[in-house]
């Protein structure tokens, strides 16, 4: 799987991830899946790419700026194209390691949001998870206008080694990232970071002991 990264502009960012089409002027991207009415990134747009790199544990960024729409690419579809950096940061690693979730743990949650009798309970899927949150992904219908947003606390039924626990988590961002299929079925998916709050003792340790055996699995 790709590299995913968070390209951010002045006023809003995106996950996308990287494509493996480079040179020695430009970055390739895929094309994220804009909200309506969201302007495209611009040629000549300051942006700054982050990203945690698995292998090692680090996190890295630069800053450029976008060059434009790339229809041209190997593999036939359109990309976002970032000028090549002249330097490349790294910083220290992150205090709390993420880990991937097996399948079993993964398709194992649910999602909650919104007050009574007006909330709304939806599968979601666990993508990966570290000591102090994880990111999350959920499909709703496209027509549903109450999704949440950054800061928005959730209710979260999560699955660690076949034990359920129920935690809340604040939205740390959110992108909708749904496929074609989904649209044709009625439905959007959005992929959410999370970070837990005043999560339960008893989840915490288990939370810790799990990410650990994850790591040494991987």
């Amino acid at each position: 799987m790709r590299a995913l990264a968070d390209l951010g502009l002045t006023d809003r960012s995106f996950c996308i991830r990287f494509l493996p089409f480079t040179n020695t002027k430009a970055i390739l991207f895929d094309i994220p899946v804009l909200s309506p009415g969201t302007p495209f990134p611009k040629p000549g747009d300051p942006v700054t790419v982050r990203w945690l790199r698995q292998k090692d544990g680090y996190r890295y960024h630069f800053e450029s700026s976008v060059l434009g729409l790339v229809q041209d690419t190997e593999d036939g579809l359109p990309a976002i194209s970032i000028a090549y950096p002249r330097s490349l940061i790294r910083t220290q690693r992150r205090q709390a390691f993420r880990v991937q979730v097996p399948l079993d743990d993964a398709q194992n949650m649910f999602l909650r949001w919104g007050t009574p009798p007006n909330d709304l309970e939806c599968p979601a899927f666990a993508y990966d998870l570290s000591a102090t949150g994880g990111r999350f992904s959920f499909a709703i219908p496209l027509a549903f206008p109450d999704v949440p947003d950054v800061s928005s606390v959730v209710s979260i039924t999560i699955s660690l080694a076949g034990k359920q626990y129920n935690v809340k988590g604040r939205i740390a961002r959110i992108n909708k990232v749904g496929t074609k299929e989904e649209h044709a079925e009625g439905r959007e998916r959005w992929i959410i970071g999370v970070c837990f709050i005043n999560q339960p003792s008893v989840f915490q340790k288990a939370l810790e002991n799990y990410v650990i055996r994850q790591q040494r699995q991987g």
